[in-house]
């Protein structure tokens, strides 16, 4: 199954403070505050973690001698999964845990609005929360960034928009510069 593409920046926000963009290729786009994105983000990391456990369950028991892996698979899906809790921080998206019965490796279902749209592996789930947080921090250092060009500097709003528009062009591509 192909992995769906989540891509994240910061946007301007409706208050004209700065937030988190989710996009799910060219199909769906959506802002969340900083609060609501950092809530998101963790959403992704438990998803990604629980299809982890999941895995390690299934391999505990197999190597314990304790259940076959097909048992295994039951009791998780049947009995682990239902105790846990379930909310919304990640929706539109909807993360679902998963294993290989032919592999025992984990991956996360992805769902858009209750539709399947294809699956990640929980490292990948996990990088897009990361760039969530980041997102998150540099909607904080924009925002501040638009107020000193506006105060100090004395550009004209748009002019202050325009100069964190274009950071991306000079954002290092890693640690190097």
């Amino acid at each position: 199954m192909t992995p769906p593409e989540l891509l994240v920046q910061s946007e301007v926000l409706p208050s004209g403070t700065y937030g988190v963009a989710v996009a799910v290729g060219e199909d769906e786009a959506w802002t969340m505050a900083p609060d609501r994105a950092v809530s998101y983000a963790a959403g992704c990391v438990a998803a990604a973690t629980e299809a982890r456990h999941d895995a390690a369950v299934i391999a505990a028991f197999v190597s314990r001698d304790m259940l076959s892996s097909a048992e295994a698979a039951k009791f998780v899906v049947f009995e682990l999964r239902p105790d846990r809790v379930r909310d919304d921080r990640t929706a539109p998206l909807r993360f679902v845990p998963g294993v290989s019965a032919f592999t025992g490796r984990p991956f996360v279902h992805v769902h858009l609005h209750d539709k399947s749209i294809g699956q990640l592996d929980p490292s990948a789930l996990r990088e897009h929360a990361l760039g969530v947080l980041d997102v998150v921090a540099a909607a904080d250092l924009d925002a501040a960034l638009v107020r000193t060009l506006r105060g100090t500097v004395g550009v004209e709003e748009h002019q202050a928009r325009a100069f964190v528009e274009d950071l991306s062009r000079h954002w290092p591509k890693d640690d190097t510069a």
